[in-house]
């Protein structure tokens, strides 16, 4: 999250090639499929209360999508929400989170000082054990999805001394997070204006 230049140039230039149109255009069946269980959901659980947590719902959907383009992993946070729940707390909303958050921005050095950290140490753990076990399983199995995976384990390969161990999670954790939260919100306020505007529908 933190890199500084030169390396955060060299490091953004070998991962860009994952999403090219091409790349994208591939990942729609995928997004298609977990849309469908998004559909599922509501139809199931929402049409028969007064009102819902919308961003939970949408949240859950972009933490499927990613799960599944970026690392090939078939959650369904609506029959099984622990994944999901385990990957919000990686920055977490407490205001003690919130403030060693704002010093990497406002005041870096406290950062040193107080050895705060940008991530929660467990749950990022426990997401970057799961990652951690799909590149293992991918190397000795030899298992090829075009997925943010396979370029990590080429990456790696290639220049392992730039692509170690903590990048290849940092990596991994970084799309994840910066990815769920704010497509997450998008599609929710997309989906609140929807239900007040049933004519566009």
């Amino acid at each position: 999250f933190m890199m500084k230049e030169p390396k955060w140039s060299t490091v953004r230039a070998k991962v860009t090639p994952l999403f090219s149109s091409a790349k994208l255009k591939s990942m729609l069946p995928l997004v298609l499929e977990i849309g469908d269980d998004m559909v599922k959901h509501i139809e199931s659980t929402c049409l028969y209360i007064e009102s819902t947590n919308c961003k939970d719902i949408t949240v859950k959907y972009a933490i499927d999508v990613i799960s599944s383009t970026i690392f090939g992993l078939k959650i369904n946070s609506y029959q099984n929400s622990d994944f999901s729940e385990i990957t919000k707390q990686i920055q977490g909303t407490s205001l003690s989170r919130l403030i060693q958050l704002s010093t990497y921005f406002f005041a870096p050095i406290l950062v040193k000082t107080f050895d705060f950290k940008f991530a929660n140490l467990k749950p990022t753990a426990y997401v970057g054990k799961i990652i951690s076990d799909i590149i293992r399983v991918r190397e000795d199995e030899q298992i090829s999805r075009s997925d943010l995976i396979d370029l990590i384990i080429q990456l790696k390969k290639k220049d392992p001394v730039l692509f170690d161990d903590d990048q290849i999670m940092a990596l991994s954790i970084q799309y994840l997070v910066a990815g769920f939260e704010s497509s997450g919100a998008t599609i929710a306020y997309a989906l609140h204006e929807l239900s007040l505007h049933t004519s566009i529908q």
